[in-house]
């Protein structure tokens, strides 16, 4: 009994000896821009845009079909999730390295001008058209989304408003994460901590809503995975740790079969209890170290798909398609006056356009002004 006591007393001290070590910036992220991430982000929106498409498609239809079992929103939003935490975390690790501090009210403006600006666009777009085509909305209903709270459902909501859930708890995210972080390693450990609860906690509010609300659920549900992109970056940044990381083909091909059983799972409501529990805690770490494995290794096939123009291209604009996507690929059968012109699949090309004149003429002029107003990290 003492041995095994001790043999775990100094296993913890190994644990902690290694996430005492500094960060240090590895070579292969030693740079300001990622393609793969691009390329990333450009699956993610995919699975999005392909997956609601199929609602606005006719349920005969073999498209229909092919959405359902293919392309899993869901997983869409998680990639989303684990990269945004992975990148976020990676550039407050380098701006630590840099400056030997992190700057707060810059990080503030830099996620405000990045996703504010797009969103409040929508938000009077969808106020005007709402007028003119009854989406179902009146004021109240816009408050959600505008002060970051739909994942928590206080305000009543419509179909082109309800994906703003998940704006909302990376909002949620953002406002706590910077100040997480300046604990040092102690942020390691609440992502720790933050992961392991999950397979605890779903089920339990599973069981027992009234319980969903006071453990904060409707956040840390989906938070969990943007946890879990940041604790990566920190065992990424730590040589000491990455060193131990094993980074192969075989290893990286389990990874994509477990998320493509995974998204399959989802789609026909099978595996539930595994996927409340353990499941989708192995999906945010094979979509990690698929994430990793892209940005470490150059040699592969993966690799050279996500770096393609065209991926790059569609990662690009993802977060305004993301927005505005909703607004043309809605369930068949619902908003009877305005499917009268967005159809399927026209509604797909629609979406697309919207998002370009999005980025191109409104998005990218915040970009722009946040990079002149904030020191680089």
């Amino acid at each position: 009994m003492h041995t095994s006591i001790a043999k775990i007393e100094e296993k913890i001290n190994t644990v902690n000896q290694l996430l005492s070590y500094p960060l240090t910036t590895p070579d292969f992220l030693n740079k300001k821009y990622y393609p793969s991430l691009d390329g990333w982000r450009a699956i993610a929106i995919t699975l999005v845009v392909l997956g609601h498409a199929g609602s606005s498609s006719s349920p005969d239809s073999g498209y229909y079909i092919i959405a359902k079992i293919f392309f899993s929103g869901l997983l869409g939003v998680k990639i989303f999730f684990v990269l945004s935490g992975f990148l976020i975390t990676s550039l407050l690790i380098k701006e630590k390295i840099k400056y030997g501090s992190i700057n707060v009210k810059n990080f503030f403006i830099k996620r405000g001008l990045r996703i504010l600006p797009v969103l409040y666009l929508y938000l009077l777009i969808v106020f005007i058209l709402n007028n003119k085509f009854d989406f179902g909305l009146n004021s109240i209903g816009f408050l959600g989304p505008a002060l970051y709270v739909t994942n928590f459902g206080f305000f009543p909501s419509s179909w082109v408003l309800v994906h703003t859930w998940t704006l909302s708890v990376e909002e949620q995210f953002y406002m706590l994460w910077p100040f997480i972080f300046r604990l040092n390693k102690y942020a390691i450990y609440i992502c720790i901590i933050i992961i392991c609860l999950s397979p605890i906690l779903k089920p339990l509010t599973y069981k027992f809503p009234s319980l969903n609300y006071l453990l904060l659920q409707p956040f840390f549900n989906s938070a969990t995975s943007i946890f879990t992109g940041s604790l990566s970056a920190f065992l990424i940044f730590n040589k000491h740790i990455f060193k131990r990381l094993i980074i192969t083909k075989v290893m990286a091909i389990i990874a994509f079969i477990f998320l493509c059983v995974y998204a399959y799972s989802l789609s026909l409501g099978i595996f539930g209890k595994f996927n409340l529990t353990l499941g989708e805690l192995v999906a945010n770490f094979s979509i990690m170290y698929l994430i990793i494995a892209t940005i470490v290794k150059h040699d592969h096939f993966l690799f050279k798909v996500l770096n393609t123009q065209l991926f790059i291209k569609l990662g690009t604009i993802s977060y305004s398609l993301y927005i505005w996507q909703q607004l043309f690929l809605f369930p068949l059968g619902i908003y009877p006056n305005w499917s009268v012109y967005v159809w399927f699949p026209i509604n797909i090309i629609f979406a697309v356009l919207a998002a370009l004149v999005s980025y191109y003429f409104f998005e990218k002029y915040f970009l722009n002004l946040k990079n002149k107003l904030l020191r680089d990290t």
